[in-house]
C-alpha cells in the first residue's frame, strides 16, 4: 500500500562476507550500478549512497552471521513499482554468489478532498 513499509526477507547459510540490496539490473541477475540501496558486511551495514528517490527510506537488519537479512523500504510510492535484487558474496573466493529478484507490486492509494 502506498505511504506503508514492507520487508524484503532473505535467509541464508554458510560463511558469507557481505550482503547488498537495491534496483535490479533490467534483463540480467545483477543491482544495477549505482542502485545498490543496502549493503552489509561481517561489521554490520555499510554505508553507501543511494539514489536521491530512496533517501532515508531504505535500512536493513540482521546481517552476514545471522542467517538473515531484512531489508526494508518505507514511505512506499508508486513509482517504488519494480523489480529489486538482493546478491549474497560467499566468503570462498572459489563459490559463485547467490542473486535473487523480486517484484513489489504497489496498490492503493489515497483519496485528497478538495473544497470549492
Amino acid at each position: 500500500m502506498i505511504g506503508s513499509s514492507f520487508n524484503f526477507t532473505w535467509s541464508f547459510s554458510g560463511d558469507i562476507r557481505s550482503i547488498s540490496w537495491g534496483l535490479k539490473h533490467s534483463g540480467i541477475h545483477t543491482i544495477q550500478n549505482n542502485g545498490v540501496l543496502v549493503s552489509m558486511d561481517k561489521s554490520g551495514s555499510l554505508s553507501v549512497k543511494v539514489p536521491p528517490a530512496y533517501n532515508g527510506r531504505v535500512s536493513g537488519s540482521g546481517g552476514v552471521t545471522s542467517g538473515l537479512a531484512i531489508f526494508t523500504l518505507s514511505s512506499i510510492k508508486k513509482s517504488d513499482e519494480r523489480f529489486y535484487g538482493c546478491v549474497i558474496r560467499p566468503n570462498d573466493a572459489f563459490d559463485n554468489e547467490r542473486f535473487d529478484a523480486v517484484r513489489l507490486v504497489v496498490e492503493g492509494g489515497y483519496v485528497k478532498f478538495c473544497n470549492s
